[in-house]
């Protein structure tokens, strides 16, 4: 399909998905069919013998900002942190009658695991803009241009 990288990969079992085993570093796979296509994958940090996604998503959103800044700082050192955020994370606007309606036909786990998308969304702007004025981001191609620069990257082949 023509896409030059991808950052999906968790590198780490969670609850929901997750890819045990795959390299935490860059990563230039070469497809069956003959193409290839660079994986950047997900940033992780290992707490209680276990590794545990930090840079985004719910993580970002439960994490304390002071763990987070610790654990970026740590990461930082040996690899590029990669941080994303789903837009509706930063969303604080009151969903209209008609999405609850909708929820309440939903099985009670499922209405718990959605009702908890919106714990402390309210304090997402801030703890991102508390990393953005202590480290420094760039984006997603210049930390690939930079990796293949410096020749700091694995190679697979599936």
């Amino acid at each position: 399909l023509g896409f030059k990288y991808d950052s999906s990969v968790m590198p780490t079992r969670t609850s929901n998905y997750g890819w045990p085993g795959f390299n935490f570093d860059i990563t230039k796979i070469k497809t069956n069919s003959g193409g290839e296509i660079w994986e950047v994958p997900m940033s992780v940090s290992k707490y209680f013998n276990r590794y545990i996604p930090f840079s985004g998503g719910s993580y970002l959103r439960l994490l304390p900002e002071f763990i987070l800044k610790k654990t970026f700082q740590k990461e930082g050192e040996t690899r590029p942190v990669i941080l994303y955020i789903h837009p509706y994370e930063l969303d604080t606007i009151k969903y209209p009658d008609y999405y609850f309606r909708e929820l309440q036909k939903l099985s009670v786990l499922k209405q718990i695991k959605i009702k908890s998308n919106w714990i402390n969304r309210k304090k997402m702007a801030v703890k991102l803009e508390g990393l953005l004025d202590n480290f420094e981001f760039t984006t997603m191609q210049s930390v690939l241009d930079d990796a293949i620069k410096n020749e700091k990257y694995s190679k697979i082949n599936l």
